[in-house]
């Protein structure tokens, strides 16, 4: 009896054994459940490197939770949940509260007005609702257009000495500022002079109280 009894329980443990190897994980398995020890590792460092490991994840999940966000902070950005509402329907309520902005998105768009009634309105230039790729060549038509008429205006514009002599410009006008007050003083020097000639001749041929009447005149010119 006791040889068969001692069969009976290495016939299980062979088993046991051979259903433990069928069932075993695959290395990949260990590997993602991080059971597996390090084969770079010795035994005698396995330890000190797993207490390493949780030392540094500890110290990282400290620092996030000594970094992470104000509660305002949060709720500036929309990040935070709304406290007035159960978690099983906050889900229903971002969900509502996107589809409410993209019908109102979607209304405003087929409401716009058409680029024609903004062209009327003089809210849109003409050329701002054609295709992008006409827009550029409407754009150098324009700016040439202009060129064009700014080149005419210079070629037919009059000279000078014409608009002296239609008395649009006086005959200093076009000389250099430094010039121009030089020129004016001159001119009212000559008209002096001129007007003392004229007084002069006046004396000659006049009687001594017109001659005095003159040169009366004359004094009161040039004090002007």
């Amino acid at each position: 009896m006791s040889e068969i009894a001692n069969q009976l329980e290495k016939n299980l443990k062979a088993d046991a054994l051979n259903k433990a190897l069928r069932d075993r994980p695959e290395v990949e398995e260990l590997d993602r459940a991080q059971i597996r020890p390090d084969a770079g590792v010795a035994d005698s460092l396995a330890g000190v490197k797993n207490t390493l490991e949780r030392k540094t994840k500890a110290d990282a999940l400290n620092k996030a939770l000594r970094d992470r966000p104000e509660v305002e902070e949060l709720d500036r950005a929309q990040i935070r949940p709304d406290a007035g509402v159960a978690d099983s329907l906050a889900g229903v309520k971002n969900t509502l509260e996107r589809k409410t902005k993209a019908d109102a998105l979607n209304k405003a768009l087929r409401d716009r007005p058409q680029a024609e009634e903004l062209v009327d309105a003089q809210i849109l230039t003409d050329n701002q609702h054609l295709p992008a790729a006409i827009q550029s060549a409407h754009k150098s038509l324009e700016q040439q257009m202009k060129a064009d008429k700014l080149s005419r205006a210079l070629r037919d514009r009059p000279d000078k000495d014409e608009l002296v002599d239609a008395q649009i410009l006086t005959d200093n006008q076009h000389l250099p500022p430094t010039l121009q007050g030089v020129h004016a003083t001159l001119e009212k020097q000559m008209a002096k002079d001129e007007l003392a000639k004229k007084v002069r001749k006046i004396s000659a041929g006049a009687p001594p109280t017109s001659a005095a009447a003159a040169a009366a005149a004359a004094a009161a010119s040039n004090d002007a």
